[in-house]
């Protein structure tokens, strides 16, 4: 009884005019259906949220979508997941983004918690409908499922699948040619190899070029995720010159994507092209390019590139160019590169672990000098001494870090600066 009156109380809720009663209500449907017991659940109330779509708003809806997967426990689990579907099919065809998209997080939740005959018999026809839909939303949603249904499905059915999702990778709309590559990388990881490198790179390859920047900018997370299942070799023999041609892409926003994942597809091809001999291109885009987010993402990124580096590259290559870079402007000019400095000033006491005393001493102190006497940016060094004090030991931050600290004394704001020094000594 208890149920049914809960079940009531709910549907009061969701009629009510006030917004907030229905965002209520729609969030607690786990909560209701554990009071109406598995069957009721079933039978009145996952019927119920089906009729419902066509007459809430899409706030509301965005909470029945994302509370739809919560349901699975109190319907009798795994084995009952199936019926859940239908609801959220339709709210993938919803043309409301936010909808759409928290549908197909929670099919993919359901379809996870399904067996492999449930997902071949009820989710994988799904897949096939939306995919084939007139509209285009709901060829957007199917974009982000064949991951989902592409492991259990037998493998006589996957070159179907393959000619599906690769149908939706060249839709004549750029948003589903947009979703079909955004979820590349779910699909590589569940593809086989052989497939992956025969049928989705070149696949891939396309897209990279596609027309659309909205669809380009995801190629460098692309191949960040699907580089992790090759080898050096493959990957620099698959995605080489697409890594080399992101330098010179026309997009600004695209050469910063790359900048933000220099490391990780240089680190994939390495030691196929050793990662040394990626110092160039990374110099390129922290000096040379002619915008300043793409130079700021690659001084984000110092650390990380240069603790991959030896020592000599870091002293005949990139400590001359940080150096240059390091440079304070002249009296009464603004920098341009400012937020590089600031980056560099940030991660460049790192460079001492890869250096060692006699580098760390001869070499970096040059460039900590600079920073060590610009006012803006002394603290970022200060704060960050720890692997110069641990390169040069306890006798070379005596004589050769603490002078260079102990001149900030005249300066009352940094009186503290020696005595920070020294806690590290």
């Amino acid at each position: 009884m208890a149920g049914v009156d809960a079940f009531a109380l709910l549907l009061e809720e969701l009629k009510s005019e006030e917004i907030t009663d229905q965002l209520t209500a729609a969030k607690k449907i786990s909560t209701i259906a554990l009071g109406m017991g598995a069957e009721k659940s079933k039978s009145q109330l996952v019927p119920y949220l089906l009729q419902i779509i066509e007459t809430h708003t899409d706030e509301v809806l965005h909470a029945v979508a994302e509370s739809i997967p919560s349901l699975i426990p109190a319907i009798g689990g795994g084995d009952s997941a199936h019926v859940l579907l239908p609801s959220l099919e339709a709210l993938a065809e919803k043309d409301e983004t936010i909808v759409r998209t928290k549908a197909v997080a929670s099919l993919v939740t359901v379809a996870a918690a399904m067996g492999d005959e449930r997902v071949q018999n009820e989710m994988l026809p799904l897949v096939k409908r939306l995919a084939g839909g007139e509209n285009f939303p709901s060829r957007i949603s199917a974009a982000g499922l064949f991951a989902s249904v592409y492991p259990s499905s037998p493998p006589a059915l996957r070159p179907t699948l393959r000619k599906q999702y690769e149908t939706l990778a060249k839709d004549e709309m750029p948003m589903v040619r947009s979703a079909a590559f955004s979820h590349m990388p779910a699909l590589a990881k569940v593809m086989e190899k052989d497939v992956l490198v025969s049928e989705l790179v070149p696949l891939f390859n396309e897209l990279s070029t596609d027309l659309q920047e909205s669809v380009r900018e995801m190629a460098v997370a692309n191949v960040v995720a699907m580089v992790q299942r090759l080898t050096p070799d493959e990957a620099l023999k698959l995605f080489g010159a697409f890594s080399d041609n992101l330098q010179e892409d026309r997009s600004a926003a695209i050469r910063v994507l790359k900048a933000q994942h220099f490391v990780s597809l240089a680190a994939a091809m390495n030691p196929a092209r050793p990662i040394r001999e990626q110092a160039g291109p990374y110099l390129q885009l922290l000096v040379q390019d002619n915008d300043l987010d793409v130079r700021t993402a690659a001084a984000k990124n110092l650390a990380d590139f240069c603790a991959r580096l030896d020592a000599g590259t870091l002293q005949s290559q990139i400590i001359p160019v940080l150096q240059d870079l390091s440079q304070p402007p002249p009296p009464g000019e603004m920098s341009l590169s400012q937020a590089v400095r600031e980056h560099i000033a940030e991660h460049v006491c790192t460079l001492a672990a890869v250096l060692g005393r006699e580098g760390t001493s001869n070499d970096l102190m040059r460039l900590l000098r600079i920073f060590l006497g610009d006012d803006e940016l002394k603290a970022k060094v200060l704060a960050t001494v720890d692997p110069v004090v641990e390169a040069l030991g306890g006798e070379g931050t005596q004589s050769v870090l603490l002078p260079e600290v102990i001149k900030m004394k005249d300066d009352p704001l940094w009186r503290g600066g020696p005595s920070v020094v020294l806690t590290r000594t």
